[in-house]
């Protein structure tokens, strides 16, 4: 009897250690949904486009990037999932948060800009004058053209995309710096004038529109002026839309960022090529330094998220 327990309690052992090896080969925890060779490639929506230039044989799950985010935060991620297209500023957003992460690699990128409807151009020129346009614009929101000075129906309107897609954090971010006086602020900047303004700003766009500088090409009357990539604002631009300066400078850059334990990514430069034929500058590398101080990008989106309620 001793000897047929000793023979079971061997078998056992053997099995643990099959368990414990087959966990350690699908790239540890056990997670079945890692290293099964079919690639899976979480992509912002507002980068769709680009990530629809990936081979065939690769999964693309088109999120938005505040989703990814707060999966990615929760540990509720996809098991599945190799790989994030996105921009650099949700990595910067999520900071520690960001551990089930490998390193990045950089796509492309493009400065933040301004677009405005030409025949308004010279007017919010006028207004602006030598002020940073975002911070001119945010406290010139929402009142009427008149009350400013211009003579010009209607109201200041907007397009700011929504601050939960890739491009558009960096946007905000850029809002924020023409708003603050560059990009060394603290979120204890974030005062009651900053936060009305604000509001004021996003109120036309709200958090659903991704494209506004296409909105306000497409739909005359809808905005006056429009946030966006430069690269965005290059691919559209025609006689009706002029280019106003931004400063100080905030750059969106795309990376795309493998999933700790998940298979290989495969060549991603026809991504790239998709971004450059759209205007942006082609990068490589995975060096993402921070736009922002350590903690104030998602204490920045916090305060979006509350302009909008």
């Amino acid at each position: 009897m001793r000897r047929l327990l000793a023979v079971f309690g061997a078998v056992a052992m053997i099995a643990a250690a099959v368990v414990i090896r087959r966990g350690l080969d699908d790239g540890g925890g056990g997670n079945p949904g890692k290293a099964d060779d079919k690639i899976v490639i979480v992509c912002a929506a507002d980068l769709e486009a680009y990530c629809r230039a990936l081979p065939p044989e690769v999964e693309v799950r088109t999120v938005a990037a505040a989703d990814t985010a707060e999966a990615l935060r929760s540990g509720s991620l996809d098991g599945d999932v190799d790989g994030w297209v996105t921009s650099s500023a949700w990595l910067e957003l999520l900071g520690a948060d960001a551990d089930a992460l490998g390193e990045p690699e950089r796509l492309a990128t493009s400065p933040i800009g301004v677009a405005a409807v030409a025949d308004r151009a010279d007017e919010i020129r006028g207004l602006c004058g030598r002020r940073p346009v975002w911070g001119c614009l945010a406290e010139s929101a929402g009142a009427t053209w008149a009350a400013v000075g211009q003579d010009l129906p209607g109201r200041v309107e907007v397009g700011v995309p929504s601050a939960d897609s890739a491009s558009g954090l960096a946007v905000l971010a850029s809002v924020a710096a023409g708003s603050l006086g560059g990009v060394g602020f603290a979120s204890n900047d974030f005062d009651a004038e900053f936060r009305a303004n604000l509001a004021a700003l996003v109120a036309p766009s709200g958090a659903t529109d991704r494209d506004p500088v296409r909105t306000m090409v497409t739909q005359r009357g809808r905005y006056s002026a429009a946030g966006a990539p430069g690269a965005r604002i290059a691919d559209l631009r025609n006689d009706a839309v002029a280019l106003l300066e931004t400063a100080p400078e905030v750059v969106a850059t795309i990376v795309v960022v493998p999933v700790r334990g998940g298979d290989a990514l495969p060549g991603t430069d026809a991504v790239r090529k998709a971004l450059v034929a759209e205007r942006w500058t082609a990068a490589s590398g995975s060096d993402t330094p921070p736009t922002l101080k350590d903690g104030v990008m998602s204490a920045l989106h916090e305060v979006w998220l509350e302009a909008l309620r």
